[in-house]
């Protein structure tokens, strides 16, 4: 299991819970009953442990089932899964290959300066500092970091546009407003539009020289995380909203988008389908982050019985140390012990940052609402006091499936309401690292099995 990549156990989720409950109050969703930290990261930990242990079970009965003869029956399901693996790789051999070029510029985008950035894209001393149109590792006026390279050489003249995201979850809560605004026919995030809006500003003149002067011929946009969002709305508003969007058409303005964030509402998703490509791995968090996913996982975890796996759990640990007759009650304290100590664990941390001591954070409970406390509990469904709209991620979404074994990977092309749930999974983290991708897409390409 990949615990440490959620902060390593029950504590770890702690900040997690915490950091997500604050989001929660700024996005205005409500509780009939209390939701508290101490539950809320009890029942993260113990859903994505439950969610990886039956993923891993899946894991070991698909590499059996590849393993035995090909006429033998139990072979289906993993017959069924190699094939829509071959046939997605070999009906977008073309796409997939540039994804796999264009992923280590999204990976780029976070280098601070030029020759860092030429090394991570994998061209060595193929690109020149005079081939940087311009480098700007810094966020500045509303827009990203981001770099603009041309990528000339054979039949190749392609300029690229590489936008940094974001790769800390703190980050990625922080920026994430969940805001939306109108664009086209549909809505997509503000943050992102405007960040994109400001790009478009800026790049589009340059950019239009470039294609006058016949210099280049192509022109990609890529990016990781939020970068990949704006990537994608950059695209599209280059290619629907430019003074000349027919010049950006011709020029096949086309965008990878790698975990990106969802940015666009449903009726826009067709609109972006013919020029975007979207890449995610696993259970990455990321492209599931929006709103509505989060408020759908706090209604989940609000009804988890959590406790009683936190006890089979430590009742489990215990088998070998503690007579079966008090392993129980011996379990039932040691639980006990563990909401204790995070409870002490949230004040101590409220004391440090110079804040009065105070209960764990939760969403309004019944006392807001004139009700008694009395009645409250941890468990009651949530409910948005707004409105807010399902956010998408655009484009052709191929997906990188792993059963939470690195080393078993299975490529397919998804739906885009495929990824509307945020899965309980300790890979959340991790599956969203640039270097991950990197590697599981490279697993998937070779065709190992």
């Amino acid at each position: 299991m990949e615990e440490e990549e959620s902060g390593g156990g029950v504590s770890g989720h702690f900040a997690l819970a915490h950091m997500v409950l604050v989001k929660a109050r700024e996005l205005r969703f409500s509780s009939e009953y209390d939701l508290n930290a101490i539950h809320l990261a009890g029942a993260m930990y113990y859903s994505a442990a439950r969610h990886d242990a039956q993923q891993q079970d899946a894991a070991r009965a698909v590499r059996e089932l590849i393993d035995a003869t090909p006429d033998a029956a139990e072979c289906q399901r993993a017959v069924h899964l190699l094939d829509i693996h071959h046939k997605t790789i070999d009906e977008n051999a073309e796409l997939l290959a540039k994804i796999a070029h264009y992923v280590r510029f999204a990976q780029a985008a976070y280098s601070l300066t030029a020759a860092e950035a030429m090394l991570s894209c994998g061209l060595g001393s193929s690109l020149l500092d005079s081939d940087f149109v311009c480098f700007e590792p810094v966020a500045q006026n509303g827009m990203p970091a981001y770099f603009v390279v041309l990528e000339v050489g054979g039949v190749v003249r392609r300029c690229v546009i590489a936008i940094r995201g974001t790769k800390e979850w703190n980050d990625v809560c922080a920026d994430l407003t969940f805001d939306t605004a109108e664009l086209l026919d549909g809505r997509a995030h503000r943050g992102v539009l405007q960040a994109a809006r400001a790009l478009q500003l800026t790049l589009e003149e340059r950019l239009l020289d470039l294609l006058d002067a016949d210099v280049v011929d192509e022109l990609v946009v890529t990016g990781h995380s939020l970068g990949g969002a704006i990537a994608m709305t950059l695209a599209l508003l280059l290619r629907t909203s430019s003074e000349r969007t027919d010049t950006f058409v011709v020029a096949n303005t086309s965008c990878v988008a790698v975990s990106p964030a969802p940015c666009v509402s449903e009726n826009l998703l067709e609109r972006c389908k013919s020029f975007t490509a979207s890449l995610v791995l696993g259970f990455d968090v990321v492209p599931r982050l929006s709103a509505t996913s989060l408020e759908r996982m706090l209604a989940r975890l609000a009804e988890s019985e959590w406790e009683g796996d936190a006890k089979l759990s430590i009742e489990a640990a215990l088998q070998s140390y503690v007579p079966a007759r008090v392993r129980s009650t011996v379990a039932t304290a040691t639980l006990s012990l563990t909401e204790r100590y995070l409870a002490a664990r949230f004040r101590a941390e409220r004391k440090q940052q110079g804040s009065p001591p105070s209960p764990p954070p939760q969403l309004p409970g019944p006392a807001a609402h004139g009700c008694s406390p009395a009645t409250s509990s941890p468990r009651a469904r949530c409910q948005s006091s707004v409105e807010h709209v399902e956010m998408h991620v655009g484009g052709r979404i191929f997906h990188l499936r792993h059963f939470c074994q690195p080393d078993l990977v299975f490529l397919s092309e998804i739906d885009a309401k495929t990824l509307l749930d945020i899965v309980p999974s300790f890979y959340k983290l991790r599956d969203h690292r640039t270097e991950s991708i990197i590697d599981a897409l490279q697993l998937a390409l070779a065709r190992t099995y």
